[in-house]
């Protein structure tokens, strides 16, 4: 793994999208990711939502923030293996207030590494991302299982759930299949239902075995060893 340190969090006008920029001090190269919001001050707080949500999640001690993928949710590396998804400023934000390291792959930083930026920029405002968890916000919530009590929060029209460490969602244990269900948001905009990958062991929705169901608030979804009951705030 590679440590990345934070270049900045920019946009080369106030209303051109901003970007975070990582950079890779051993060869130069850098990472950006695009995020949305308007440019104010990196210095700000951390939500309090990501902490519950981190401190929840964690028997164990954060230990790194890791780029997977040019695209979508950076991961909150935990003591024992866990990771828990995290919006890239979220992450950001947190590795600054905890002082840990953000890591890539080699293989990333050779695919999805860019030019530093050019020209002037204006810091941007961690506040703008770091809001309450929404009403109507649904999540998983580790009932049965390694990590008992880690809370996952369903933000993406898919979060897929397995044991390859690319997955929203990562749950580490040989009866999860590397991709095992997907989450997909109901055409509502409201909920979710599951879709089950061909894994070897099923997907279980309340104790049935199912390819595909729309889940209801206190459901309780079956990934191998694991007990996920989900719920809508």
């Amino acid at each position: 793994m590679r440590e990345l340190v934070v270049v900045g969090v920019r946009a080369q006008t106030w209303q051109s999208r901003p970007m975070v920029l990582l950079k890779d001090e051993q060869t130069g190269r850098h990472l950006q990711f695009a995020v949305e919001g308007g440019p104010r001050d990196l210095v700000e707080p951390v939500s309090a939502e990501l902490f519950q949500r981190a401190l929840t999640a964690l028997r164990a001690p954060l230990r790194a923030i890791e780029v997977i993928a040019a695209h979508g949710p950076f991961q909150l590396v935990l003591g024992d293996g866990i990771r828990v998804p995290a919006a890239p400023l979220e992450a950001i934000a947190l590795a600054r207030h905890w002082g840990v390291p953000i890591v890539t792959s080699e293989e990333l930083l050779a695919q999805a590494s860019v030019a530093a930026p050019e020209g002037a920029t204006q810091p941007l405002d961690l506040t703008a991302h770091m809001e309450k968890l929404p009403s109507g916000r649904a999540t998983l919530l580790i009932r049965k299982g390694a990590e008992a009590g880690a809370e996952f929060a369903l933000d993406g029209d898919i979060c897929r759930c397995g044991r390859d460490s690319a997955n929203q969602i990562v749950l580490d244990d040989n009866t999860v299949s590397r991709k095992h269900v997907e989450f997909h948001r109901n055409p509502s905009g409201f909920g979710y239902s599951t879709l089950d990958l061909g894994s070897l062991n099923g997907t279980y929705v309340n104790g049935e075995r199912v390819k595909s169901a729309t889940l209801k608030d206190g459901d309780e979804v079956q990934v191998g060893k694991f007990t996920l009951s989900y719920q809508l705030r």
